[in-house]
Order: structure tokens, then sequence, then C-alpha cells
């Protein structure tokens, strides 16, 4: 009877073949009467009141769901109790039911010999050392428990006391099976014990990440004939690449899904990881190494754990033959699912690299997450023609509003993260510290020629005075991309795409300049110039035909120094309006609580930098004006 239906245990020991096997061995051990009639009607008993049971429960469900019981699995005793399936008891039910089943098969001739081969099968899963691990291991699910003392026989030897791996190996077991030789090999070598076992690694990998990362210097596009193209470069590969060749185990043929199951680090088709806060220069240095043909691959609050492994994998499999890294921004456990999934994800970045660590003053920080319209876009029209003055594309100018708060953990997530992020890649010692400061003006060419020279890559010839622009001035980054549409025929403001040329006013490209696009701000010679990373882009075709109208090119030329000169003034008002870093400072000395929370989190998150870049921390002005203050204030008290 089920009195607790979190109960798994009561759950398992009310199914029919517990109940029925327990009368059996009642009746054997003397405990039934000893009359054959008397057992037959026992059990038969049971078996009818189960089915009218089991009829009523149903019944009951399907008119009150809330009374449903919920899934076995979600029950707290639910890897303990799965084992009484192997229970003898059990066992001897189960027997029977299959005897029953077939009763008109000769079904009941078979069952003695039934009973002793489940008595024989018992005694031998009780000496084997799956059962000796059984409070070890963790199922999913049902399925995957019967499965396993199905098959323990063929895979045991695989399981130890290194209860991640037993984990994975139950997790996958069809797989495992299918796969035997390859993995069996894998998990009993020298590399896997010391790399792995040895140190408890909490995600070992089902297969050797080496071998998968061999068979991705082959390149193929070809899913279908990927087998055949690797067997041709045989030559190139080791005699265990060979194997998972024959096995059809590559990167290309397991999905994301299956790789994160069973542990498989990312494809290492990267070269450095950048670690930063948001708000440290992130975007400015992205764009900056893709002018230099580097790809930045960065999935920023962009799912849980496991979705951004399957984004970070299509990506790296996709990007191949180029020059790539890594981007981790920010570090919430809530952001990534849950910490689990945070952690593990970032266990998969298993590629040893140099490291870029992005960092900037904290108030200014704070002032960066808090000071900004974020997501609120200057533009009125976002295409517009040469009848279009300034105010109707632009939006006039608000004052911004601040609400800094009392607490700041929230900043925790992506912003004041410093310890956290690097205690998660605490194995890559390689680490450049990168002051937001050496991202700014004349000072950026400096810092992307050290750059270059660390990370071997090239610098373009004429693009160095791009990295003095700022792609943040004045909240710019909420208004791009804008489209102006000249059309010599039409006068009006009323958009004709089709017979009209494009002028694309946008960021500065940050690949390799496309050659059917021409920057105007290289054409035209009185446009107003600016720190910011703004281009004027013109299709060449479309510039061509621009060229032949001498009075449309002098009427654009005019639209376009205007629109410049009051874009120029409206950055700068935008500026003018946003939060500065002395009012978080004032916020801060006026409210005890704020100031007290800060304190609290700078004095963990900062650990790490004051360890290994107490010049940058010493830099930072409003940092030392903060820390000064909490001292004023902790002597006051």
């Amino acid at each position: 009877m089920i009195t607790n239906p979190n109960s798994a245990t009561q759950r398992i020991k009310n199914h029919l073949s517990y109940k029925l096997g327990q009368e059996l061995i009642k009746y054997d051990t003397g405990g039934g009467g000893g009359n054959p009639l008397s057992l037959i009607f026992c059990l038969l008993k049971i078996k009818f009141h189960h089915k009218k049971l089991t009829k009523f429960r149903k019944t009951l469900e399907l008119a009150r769901a809330d009374l449903a019981y919920p899934p076995l699995r979600q029950c707290p005793d639910f890897n303990e109790a799965l084992w009484i399936k192997t229970w003898l008891t059990y066992r001897l039910g189960r027997v029977l039911l299959e005897c029953d089943r077939d009763k008109f098969k000769g079904g009941y001739f078979k069952f003695f010999s039934k009973i002793k081969q489940a008595k024989k099968e018992f005694k031998v899963l009780k000496e084997s050392k799956v059962y000796q691990l059984k409070d070890e291991l963790k199922f999913k699910n049902e399925e995957d428990f019967d499965f396993l003392i199905k098959n323990y026989a063929l895979i045991e030897n695989l399981l130890t006391h290194y209860e991640a791996l037993n984990e994975i190996i139950v997790l996958n077991m069809a797989f495992v099976l299918e796969h035997f030789n390859e993995i069996s090999l894998w998990l009993n070598s020298k590399e896997f014990k010391e790399k792995y076992e040895k140190e408890n690694h909490p995600y070992p990998p089902l297969l050797n990440p080496d071998i998968l990362n061999e068979l991705l210097l082959i390149e193929c596009d070809d899913k279908q004939n990927l087998k055949s193209v690797l067997k041709e470069q045989a030559f190139k590969l080791s005699k265990e690449a060979l194997a998972y060749i024959n096995a059809k185990l590559d990167y290309r043929l397991i999905p994301a899904e299956k790789a994160w199951e069973m542990n498989l680090p990312l494809p290492r088709r990267y070269e450095f990881v950048c670690l930063r806060g948001h708000g440290s220069g992130g975007v400015a240095l992205s764009n900056f190494l893709k002018l230099c043909g580097i790809n930045t691959i960065n999935f920023f609050c962009q799912g849980s754990g496991f979705e951004r492994y399957r984004k970070f994998h299509h990506r790296l499999l996709e990007l191949k033959n180029q020059r790539n890294c890594i981007s981790i921004d920010d570090v919430g456990a809530t952001l990534y699912g849950n910490l689990e999934l945070r952690n593990k994800l970032f266990a998969f970045f298993d590629k040893i690299t140099p490291v870029i660590f992005q960092v900037r003053d904290p108030i200014e920080l704070i002032k960066h997450a808090y000071g900004r319209k974020w997501g609120t876009s200057w533009a009125k029209l976002k295409e517009f023609t040469l009848e279009h003055n300034f105010e109707e594309v632009i939006q006039k100018a608000k004052e911004y509003q601040y609400t800094l708060p009392n607490n700041f953990i929230g900043l925790t997530n992506q912003c004041l993260l410093w310890t956290t992020l690097s205690s998660r890649f605490k194995l890559f010692k390689d680490v450049t510290y990168l002051d937001i400061s050496c991202l700014r003006g004349e000072k950026t060419i400096e810092t992307m020629q050290f750059l270059a020279q660390k990370l071997n890559f090239k610098i373009p010839p004429n693009t160095q005075q791009n990295f003095t622009k700022s792609f943040y001035n004045g909240n710019l980054i909420f208004l791009l991309p804008l489209t102006l549409y000249v059309d010599k025929q039409n006068n009006k403001k009323i958009l004709n795409k089709e017979k009209s040329l494009a002028i694309y006013i946008s960021y500065i490209k940050t690949s390799p300049y496309d050659a059917n696009l021409i920057n105007l701000y290289d054409k035209i010679p009185n446009l107003t110039k600016t720190d910011s990373a703004i281009a004027l882009y013109m299709k060449n075709t479309d510039y061509d035909k621009l060229r032949l109208n001498e009075n449309l090119r002098k009427k654009v030329c005019k639209y376009l120094h205007d629109f410049t000169i009051n874009l120029t003034k409206r950055i700068e008002l935008e500026n003018s309006l946003m939060l500065k870093s002395e009012m978080v400072l004032e916020h801060l000395k006026n409210n005890d609580e704020a100031r007290k929370s800060l304190k609290e989190i700078l004095d963990k998150e900062l650990i790490i930098l004051k360890q290994n870049c107490p010049d940058i921390v010493a830099s930072w002005k409003y940092y030392q004006e903060f820390e000064k203050m909490c001292e004023e204030f902790e002597n006051q008290n």
C-alpha cells in the first residue's frame, strides 16, 4: 500500500512483480500454509486486487489531475529504490508474470527452470562490481537503469570509484556498448587516469579529445563522405585516429547535444581567450581584432550553459581555416541556468591558451551599467531621404533618468566578476591584464601593436587610425545603422529603394573591407571628422553613378556635411547628459547600504587583480577615492 506518493521505494514495492514475488517467498519459507491451491488462490487474489486498484488510480487521475503521483524520478529515494527491481523477490514475481503471459504457449512448463535462472542471476549480480558500486551510480530514469542491469556484464570493468565517470557511462550506456573498444581503450589509458581520474575531474570525456581534434586537421564539409576522405589521409593520422574513423567518431558527426552528454570539450579551434566584465572595452577590442582577421566568438547572456555550448560547438566547427578567440563576458550562475551548467561549460574550454583579461575601474563600470539608455534608439527614422532634415531623422535629446541601487550584488553577474571568473580558468597561466585606458585614443595603436606581437597576428596597412575610434560615444551604439536613400528623380520624402542610391551610415567595417564598398570619408574632404567609429559607406557602382551627376553629388556632399556636423554635436550633448563617475561616488557617500555592499563585493572580486596587476588597480582614480571614502567612514565609526 502506498502511503507516501513521494516514496519511490513504496511505489516500486507496489508493483505487481514485487507483490507476487513476496507471496512466492512467503510460501517457500513456510509462511503460506504449504498448500499449492492456497498459493494459487492468493496469487490470483493479489493480481485481481492490483488490477482493480490500478484501474481506480487511472480513473481518479483523469478526474483529478492534482491527485496524480509525481514522476518516479522526482522522488528523493529514486536511485536507491531502483535496486529493488533486482531483488530476488521482484525477479520471482516477474518470472511468474512472464509464464502467465505465455500460458497458452507452455509458459508454466518453464516456470521452475526460470526460477532457477533468476536465482542464479541474482547471485551473480550481488557479487558483481556494479552491485558493489550501486550507491554511487545515479540514473536519470528507469529505462537507463533497466538497460544497465541487462548489459552490466559488458561494461562493469569500466566502472570504478570515480563517481563522475560512472555517471557519464550510465547516461550513455547504449553509446558505450556500440563503441566499447574505443571507449575502453581511452578510459584505461595512462593519459585518462592522470588527467581526469587522478584529479577527480568533474567532467571526464568518454572519447579522447586529442584524437577528435587530430581528425579536425583534415578538412571536409561533406559529412556523407567524411569517412572516405579521412581514410584517404590516413598516412597523416595516428593508429587511434584510424580506429575513430572506422567507428565514425568525429566532432563533425556527433551532435552537440550528444557531445555535451558525453562531456566532450569544445573543438580547439581557438587561439586565445578574452575574459572581461561588461563595460570593460570588449566591443572595441573585438572590433579591432576583427580588423586584424581574428573572429571573437562570444555568446554573452545567450542562454543556458548547454545552449551556449551548442552555439560554441557549431561556430567553432563552422569557422575552419580561420583565426578565432573565445570571449567570456558574464559569470552569474542564473545567466547559465544554474551553477552546474556554468561550470560544466567553462570546463569544456580545455585548450590552454594565452588570456587577455580586460578590466576597468569599478566606479566607471557602475557608471557604464546605470548611466546609459540601454536599448533606446535616438532614431525617429532608420531610413530617410535627402528631403528629411536632421530633426526629422533624430529624436530630441532627453534627460537621463538614473536609479542607482542600494545594493550592487546584481553587477557581480557580468561586471564586478574578476576573481570569480578567474577561478574558473585557473589552469590558464599566461594572462595579460588590459585596462580600458589602453583602448582609448592613440594609446590603442600601441596596445594593438603589443597584442599583435604577443598573439602573432598582423595589423593590416592603413587601419591603425581606426583603433583610435570609440564605439560607445554618446550612446551611438543605439543609433546606428541608418540608411540614406538618394533618388535624383524624387524631391519628396518618399522612399523608392529600387531607384535610389544607398548610403549606409554605420560603424567602421570590422572585417577586411568589402571590395564593393567605399567609405565616403575618404572621398568627401569637408566631412566633419569625429573620434567616434562612424563610417559612410556606398557601393562602388552607386558611387560611380553619383559622380556622373555633378549637381546630385554636390547636394549629397552638402547634406552629409550638415548631417555629420549635427551628429557630432548630438554625440557631445549625449555625453554631457550621461551619468558621471563623480555622481556615483556621491551616491556611495550618501548611502551607507550601497557603500558597504560595494565594499564587500570589491574586497572579494579585486583579490586576483591586486595580486597580479596592482599597478592597474593603483591607477584607478575613482576606485582609490572610494577606498579613501570607506576608510574615512570606518575611522569615524
